[in-house]
């Protein structure tokens, strides 16, 4: 796998969690799709910063993603 494709697998997998840990969570296999279309920026949510409600979100200190 080169550096790009492992950089661009941690996003994913990093933003797939804290999709899976929000309230509007699906299974992982959705989560991770959806995680995928954000990043891209393809979602139906917004734009590729935006969370579920489109509004855009922000990790915070804890490393948590919370909308700003």
């Amino acid at each position: 796998m080169s550096e790009h494709t492992e950089e661009r697998q941690s996003r994913i997998a990093r933003r797939a969690y804290e999709i899976s840990q929000s309230d509007e969570r699906g299974n992982d296999d959705d989560n991770w799709r959806r995680a995928e279309e954000e990043l891209d920026g393809s979602t139906t949510f917004g734009g590729p910063d935006d969370g579920p409600s489109g509004e855009p979100w922000a990790k915070t200190s804890s490393g948590d993603a919370d909308n700003i």
